[in-house]
């Protein structure tokens, strides 16, 4: 099986979009829109991690940060 395939069959995780500055009102939110994208970049490299767990070796498509 080839790494396409494995994509294809087993795709990588994507990173999370960066949140647009003028989406934060800037007045301290105890749940910024920062703070949610934090959290969701640490669910990333965690899914990543399982990813190439499970697929070692296989190199990540265009489009797909690495969490390293």
């Amino acid at each position: 099986m080839t790494g396409d395939d494995i994509t294809r069959l087993d795709p990588p995780p994507r990173p999370p979009e960066e949140p647009d500055p003028a989406d934060c009102c800037g007045e301290g939110c105890v749940r910024c829109i920062y703070d949610v994208h934090d959290e969701a970049v640490e669910r990333y490299r965690k899914a990543l991690q399982a990813w190439r767990e499970r697929n070692p070796g296989v190199p990540l498509a265009d489009g797909h940060a690495d969490a390293d």
